[in-house]
């Protein structure tokens, strides 16, 4: 029965579509799916069990949480290696002696709301030079009108005296 439950969460990890990540209380590989290698740039190839995961990432989150026995989440880490973006949670199980994360690659989520924001500004600023011109041409429209105006207002007095005096 344990011989199954373990094939089971050996299966549950390495088909996740998440990063999934185990380590050991001396922060040390006892699992990582391919998700997981994938995001963080470590080759395929070869077992990393019992190998420190300093060696391949950046692990002082997860020494922090287990050292505090606290689960942690962080959204949006960068990871220059494979310049991706994740969401990454850590929990502790300190029964076990383990510490366990969860790598979910948010890298198309975060491209679109950067591409997103990018079309805003342009937008925004695409707006403003309209509202500009609109304001440069009403001006000119304003102008011109005030020439004409005062242009009618002369020859129309000069109408008016001339009727006058006759």
């Amino acid at each position: 029965m344990r011989e199954r439950a373990e094939s089971m969460s050996y299966e549950i990890i390495h088909n996740s579509p998440n990063g999934v990540i185990v380590l050991d209380d001396s922060m040390r590989i006892v699992e990582i799916n391919a998700k997981a290698r994938e995001v963080l740039g470590i080759p395929l190839d070869g077992s990393l069990k019992g190998m420190p995961a300093m060696d391949y990432f950046d692990a002082s989150d997860y020494v922090i949480a287990y050292n505090t026995g606290r689960n942690t989440e962080k959204g949006k880490v960068y990871i220059p290696k494979t310049q991706s973006y994740i969401n990454l949670s850590i929990n502790v199980l300190k029964n076990q002696h383990i510490v366990f994360a969860i790598v979910k690659d948010i890298t198309s989520q975060v491209n679109y709301e950067d591409k997103l924001t990018s079309v805003k500004l342009e937008t925004l600023e695409t707006t403003d030079n309209v509202i500009k011109k609109q304001m440069r041409v009403a001006q000119e429209i304003a102008s011109l009108l005030g020439e004409t105006t005062a242009e009618t207002k002369v020859a129309l007095l000069k109408l008016k005296e001339i009727f006058q005096k006759e």
